[in-house]
């Protein structure tokens, strides 16, 4: 068998390989001198476009190879660099509690789409970097787009529930109704425990509620990817770019957040770059 890279008109880089035996983690493309050529297309979502590089820390969980990268504690502590404006021994402890909770929220996460994945016959590892992680598919079964569906809302699944199950602890603990938990600034808590409490619900809910926007390469985009994948997947990115933009002068004019603003400008260009079926400019 033979393997070579082809841009597609999506912008994405396909691998190619070309055999005259059944893959089962690939499709036909067409038929060239009595051999196929495949096209690995993960179904899901677009294919994993990532920099070679080495992990600085890598485990084992469940069985699933889990890679973080410097850049995902160096994103971390970008997001969290408020914590230690609060200064002494709060401070620390809530930065603490940041990098812990983001850790282990993303770790769920990508753990959602590795079983998932598991369940139906493909194999997975995980990498954590830049504001997150992927879980990349390592070879197996083709999946249907239900199956991809159910994929790609795993990962948010899990966030939502470890979420729900925090803020209705607070909930309950200190007789608040569910509204007012998902409000609660920091100044109303009581003591860090609760305060830790706190951080855990917003970054397990509104990240996960953030990353079910149909935005690509989001889980929500690679939802309405698979959704729209035999009506009209050109319709995908287009939707994606208005989404993102509006998103991103919500950021500015409503949250007054510069970062919000900033990153999901990238995610605009970066789906603008797909309707044009250019090469894409940044990774996520």
């Amino acid at each position: 068998m033979g393997h070579a890279s082809l841009r597609g008109t999506d912008g994405f880089l396909w691998e190619i390989q070309s055999g005259s035996g059944p893959d089962s983690f690939s499709r036909p493309l067409l038929q060239a001198g009595g051999k196929r050529i495949m096209v690995w297309t993960q179904n899901w979502r677009a294919p994993v476009r990532l920099p070679h590089f080495q992990s600085m820390l890598q485990f084992s969980l469940f069985g699933f190879r889990i890679n973080i990268h410097w850049v995902f504690w160096l994103s971390t502590a970008m997001l969290g660099a408020g914590f230690l404006q609060i200064g002494g021994a709060l401070g620390l402890q809530l930065t603490a509690a940041w990098f812990l909770i983001v850790l282990v929220s993303i770790i769920l996460h990508e753990l959602g789409h590795a079983f998932a994945f598991r369940r139906f016959g493909v194999r997975s590892d995980i990498l954590l970097y830049f504001l997150g992680g992927v879980c990349r598919p390592m070879g197996g079964n083709y999946l249907t787009n239900r199956e991809s569906i159910i994929v790609s809302a795993a990962g948010p699944a899990m966030n939502l529930a470890l979420g729900l199950a925090a803020a209705l602890t607070m909930m309950y603990t200190l007789d608040l109704p569910f509204g007012l938990v998902l409000k609660l600034p920091f100044s109303l808590m009581p003591n860090a425990g609760w305060m830790v409490l706190l951080v855990l619900i917003e970054v397990n809910i509104y990240w996960a509620l953030i990353n079910l926007l149909p935005i690509l390469p989001l889980d929500g985009g690679q939802i309405f990817r698979a959704v729209m994948s035999d009506r009209n997947p050109a319709l995908v990115p287009k939707v994606g770019m208005i989404v993102a933009i509006v998103a991103a002068v919500c950021g500015l004019l409503f949250w007054g957040s510069l970062f919000v603003t900033i990153l999901f400008g990238m995610l605009a260009y970066e789906n603008y770059q797909m309707i044009k079926g250019l090469g894409p400019r940044f990774r996520f």
